[in-house]
C-alpha cells in the first residue's frame, strides 16, 4: 500500500516542478505609448511602453532584444520592430519579474501584435 502512495506523491511533485517553469502571469495587453530602438552590431535593442490607462501603475516598459524576444502577429507571423508603432495594440508575454519603478520595467519574452 505504501509503494503506490509513494509513486503517486512522486508523480505529483514532479508535475509541480515542470509546471513551475511556465510563465506565472498573463500577458499584459494595451497600447504602445512610447518606443525607442537602436541597432547594436547585428541586432535591434530597445523598449516600448505599453499602457492600459493614464496612471503610472497601468503602464509597463518592456525591453526588447531582437535576438531573444519573439515579435509576432496574432496569427503567428513574424514582424519587425518597425511594426511596433505608437498606438498599436499589443499583448506582451513576460516572466512577471519587474524593476520596482513607476512605470515598472521588465524584459519581454514575446510581443504579439493584436491589430
Amino acid at each position: 500500500m505504501t509503494r503506490p502512495l509513494f509513486a503517486t506523491l512522486l508523480c505529483l511533485s514532479m508535475a509541480a516542478c515542470v509546471a513551475g517553469n511556465e510563465p506565472t502571469v498573463p500577458p499584459f495587453a494595451g497600447s504602445i505609448t512610447t518606443r525607442s530602438f537602436t541597432t547594436v552590431a547585428d541586432h535591434v535593442y530597445g523598449n516600448i511602453t505599453v499602457a492600459t490607462g493614464p496612471a503610472c501603475e497601468q503602464q509597463i516598459v518592456f525591453w526588447i532584444d531582437s535576438r531573444t524576444t519573439r515579435l509576432v502577429r496574432r496569427d503567428g507571423g513574424m514582424i519587425s520592430v518597425d511594426s511596433l508603432s505608437i498606438g498599436r495594440s499589443v499583448a506582451v508575454e513576460y516572466s512577471g519579474g519587474a524593476a520596482l519603478s513607476c512605470p515598472a520595467q521588465t524584459g519581454a519574452e514575446a510581443v504579439i501584435l493584436e491589430r
